[in-house]
């Protein structure tokens, strides 16, 4: 699967989160840094699939934050195919720490 993909910054609100927030003290945190610094470009982005929104894969506090103080996350998507091809093997691990190296 090829990695290096374009970084598109979009709504939150097309998207679904992979989990809830299980950290409320870190959505907070996160929620008063997006408000008064916006995304933090060097964390990772967020990496998600097509369906009918786009389901995230990771970032579900990030995400939450953004939405909370309406700004647009940067998110590399995928076709569900690309993903339901990889997911749980090696390709699968490889993909997810790619989002660390994925510059924007």
């Amino acid at each position: 699967m090829p990695i290096e993909k374009d970084v598109t910054w979009i709504d939150p609100n097309i998207c679904d989160p992979p989990h809830r927030v299980t950290h409320p003290d870190k959505f907070l945190e996160l929620v008063e840094m997006f408000s008064d610094k916006g995304w933090d470009t060097s964390k990772p982005v967020l990496l998600g699939y097509t369906l009918d929104k786009i389901q995230l894969i990771s970032g579900s506090h990030r995400w939450a934050a953004a939405n909370e103080v309406n700004i647009k996350i940067p998110v590399v998507v995928y076709s569900y195919d690309e993903i339901a091809d990889i997911w749980g093997t090696d390709a699968w691990l490889d993909l997810l720490n790619s989002a660390n190296f994925i510059e924007y």
